[in-house]
């Protein structure tokens, strides 16, 4: 029997042999009894609390092991997959950069055709999608040599697309981070902005996205808005935030909301906008949007609202626009009469006309001459389309062609 009194010279030191165990440990073994603490023989430990040193220093050794090998496997795996990449081990980084660009032009051409014409996103922030379907991600998972790649191209992240699900979505600091990491990666270059929220049913949460968003604004080239007009309001029109003179911003497309009720900075927003596609406007919309958009080229808008007095805007009639060149239009026989009595587009060399009709409606020719008339424009596409219910004689056709 040992004399508890007499010190064992081969006693474990359990206080010494730091290890990464010490400030991770994964699997919370050694955080219930300190063996160090005991000193019932004579001040130092007991023999089975040494026992218990000497296990959780064997535990702490095959911690560090298994950590240590962890790392060195991922930097073998790393040069494996350089031996194994043929693109990586053939190509130069200049030229996979510009592959990459290839691909994703075509994956945001698909996005861009998708949204205008379904609604529905095609490629979306992970965090804020089901199925990740996000091409710049997806290229830099594949290996760190294909990643590294992807983050120094630039012209990879320029489109960001975020679908705001309905009541479920709480962004946290990871995904604000995740949001700003995307957005830098774009560096200097313009930004196409896509904004989905088919529920139109905002979230305060969603206010936060926008913040992140809002500090890239002096970049955005265009902005895609599939929302009501509460979420169009929170992210421009709060009275706190406004467009720089400067932007570059050139192409706006909105769904389901109404512009009049911005405040009066509007024209700030919209003074560079080239290309404008809305959804469900009213005619106080189109108005609004003619006025404001001075280098405007295209318009592409569907007049789905009767404003009760569109003459009470502070605009003077008829407008004036030299620069619309292309023009859609789809309303009610009603609004189409109103607005092309109140119209001059003397640069105009495109217009397609869409008609929304109850039964035995007279198409409006005389009104469609007088514009072409008082325009004098260009007119080398004139298209016709949803004619079903509209009465059109052939001498009304021959007259209207005769004024283009």
């Amino acid at each position: 029997m040992s004399n508890p009194h007499v010190r064992n010279d081969n006693r474990a030191d359990l206080t010494s042999n730091y290890s990464l165990w010490d400030t991770e440990d994964p699997l919370n073994l050694m955080s219930d009894y300190d063996p160090a603490k005991c000193a019932i023989d004579d001040g130092h430990p007991c023999g089975k609390c040494q026992e218990l040193g000497e296990i959780q220093a064997d535990i702490r050794r095959a911690y560090d092991l298994l950590k240590i090998s962890a790392q060195k496997r991922r930097g073998v795996k790393g040069k494996i997959n350089q031996v194994h990449d043929h693109l990586i081990r053939r190509l130069p980084p200049e030229l996979i950069s510009r592959i990459f660009k290839t691909r994703i032009e075509s994956s945001d051409d698909l996005a861009q055709d998708t949204i205008e014409n379904s609604g529905a996103p095609i490629r979306q922030l992970p965090w804020l999608s089901e199925v990740d379907l996000s091409a710049p991600l997806i290229l830099s998972a594949v290996c760190r040599g294909w990643r590294q790649i992807a983050f120094s191209t630039p012209d990879l992240w320029t489109t960001v697309v975020i679908y705001l699900k309905p009541r479920d979505i709480h962004p946290s600091a990871q995904h604000m981070l995740q949001l700003t990491q995307w957005l830098d990666r774009s560096k200097d270059l313009p930004l196409d902005i896509f904004i989905l929220e088919p529920s139109y049913a905002f979230e305060a949460t969603y206010l936060k996205l926008f913040d992140v968003i809002k500090a890239y604004v002096d970049r955005w080239q265009s902005l895609t808005l599939t929302s009501g007009s509460k979420t169009w309001r929170k992210l421009l029109g709060d009275g706190t935030f406004t467009l720089p003179k400067t932007s570059v911003l050139e192409h706006l497309h909105l769904r389901r909301l109404s512009l009049s009720v911005l405040p009066v900075q509007l024209d700030y927003y919209l003074s560079n906008i080239t290309m404008v596609t809305m959804e469900y406007a009213s005619v106080s919309d189109f108005f609004e949007v003619i006025h404001h958009c001075p280098k405007l080229r295209k318009l592409d808008v569907n007049v789905m609202i009767w404003d009760d007095n569109p003459e009470s805007l502070r605009l003077e009639f008829p407008i004036l626009h030299g620069s619309l060149e292309f023009l859609r239009l789809c309303a009610f026989e009603e609004h189409f009469k109103f607005l092309l009595d109140h119209l001059v587009l003397s640069s105009l060399n495109c217009i397609v006309l869409s008609f929304r009709s109850g039964r035995d409606s007279s198409f409006p020719a005389d009104k469609l001459i007088s514009f072409l008339i008082r325009s004098k424009c260009p007119i080398q596409t004139f298209e016709l389309w949803d004619l079903d219910g509209l009465h059109i004689t052939d001498s009304q056709l021959i007259a209207i062609l005769e004024h283009l």
